[in-house]
């Protein structure tokens, strides 16, 4: 036995790694996939999309996206701050996208992303007839 040896807690192990894949998404920023709608029910009126670079928004907030090492990272600018990058969850059922512990790491090239005044995420795929729906809650308290 090694009784001798000092024992300490586990809490102690862990120590924040700013590497970490996690630390480059914004944790004060949660979304839920809401299921997936037909394309047909879905209403481009009143949605914008999500551009490549930061638009001429006059409103309190608008999304953005880039892709970084051919993983498309969605982003929440407004006048005084940009996020990091917004974490997207699907269910393990879903295996359109690659993904990393059920985050979507994907380049979403063949597909456009839009978002509405409740702040909606909305995935519509150029190929197949489904559009798929977060909803996003941001954390005041912490940004």
């Amino acid at each position: 036995m090694l009784d001798h040896r000092p024992r300490r807690l586990a809490v102690e192990r862990f120590q924040y790694n700013p590497k970490h894949w996690i630390n480059q998404f914004d944790l004060n920023i949660y979304t839920k996939f809401d299921g997936n709608i037909s394309k047909d029910s879905f209403n481009k009126l009143n949605c914008i999309e999500i551009q490549d670079s930061e638009s001429n928004s006059n409103s309190d907030f608008h999304y953005m996206k880039s892709n970084i090492n051919k993983i498309t990272h969605i982003y929440r600018v407004t006048p005084t701050k940009t996020s990091k990058s917004i974490i997207l969850y699907l269910p393990e059922n879903i295996t359109d996208f690659k993904k990393r512990y059920l985050a979507i790491q994907d380049n979403l090239d063949k597909y456009k992303l839009y978002y509405d005044q409740f702040e909606k995420l909305y995935i519509v795929s150029m190929n197949q007839e489904v559009v798929y729906v977060w909803i996003t809650k941001i954390n005041i308290n912490r940004v």
